[in-house]
């Protein structure tokens, strides 16, 4: 677990994830008329495209991973008195330290002929495959089967376990969700 003050965390823009080098895309087309009689075209396309934005978290931008505000509101001093902690459990979501940048290569190779005046039959294959694709992974999952053990029982009630949060590798906090590269697709197809 690492605090927004940790001397450590200053690389870069000085926060929680390291800087992104230069991200390049290049893109190229060709189109081709192999007989020079305007009827039949040959066409191949490729280009790779990085996702524009890591939106949403603030956490990507170099910020807090998270910020927990609370009010506390009492209209009487009973309430005061019966009212639960100030700070409870909380989960914390944010990215992997060295991310990378959702990537797609999208490509295409087609033959276009005209078959009679005013009609055209395309042939085409089209593809992407899709790379760094994130997915959220869970650092302090309740392990299976914790609330039936024997030495989890809330010693006030034996019958009930503890809350989960004490329960947990790191005590007082639920979920933290830590978004990080993981998958690959591609899409693949004939288009007639």
């Amino acid at each position: 677990m690492v605090v927004q003050n940790d001397p450590d965390f200053v690389k870069g823009y000085g926060g929680f994830r390291d800087p992104l080098p230069f991200q390049y895309d290049p893109r190229l087309g060709i189109s081709w008329d192999p007989f020079g009689n305007a009827k039949t075209a040959i066409r191949a396309s490729f280009g790779s495209f990085h996702q524009a934005s890591v939106g949403g978290n603030r956490a990507y931008d170099g910020g807090p991973a998270f910020r927990f505000d609370k009010s506390i509101v009492f209209s009487d001093m009973n309430q005061f008195l019966n009212a639960g902690s100030i700070t409870t459990p909380i989960s914390v979501t944010g990215p992997r330290r060295a991310q990378k940048l959702p990537l797609v290569y999208q490509y295409m190779f087609s033959i276009q002929r005209e078959v009679i005046k005013g009609t055209v039959l395309d042939v085409a294959y089209v593809g992407n495959s899709s790379h760094h694709n994130s997915e959220s992974y869970n650092y302090n999952l309740l392990p299976y089967l914790t609330r039936f053990k024997p030495e989890n029982a809330d010693p006030a009630n034996p019958a009930q376990p503890l809350p989960d949060a004490l329960l947990r590798r790191y005590v007082g906090y639920l979920d933290i969700n830590i978004a990080a590269p993981a998958t690959t697709t591609r899409y693949d197809s004939l288009q007639v």
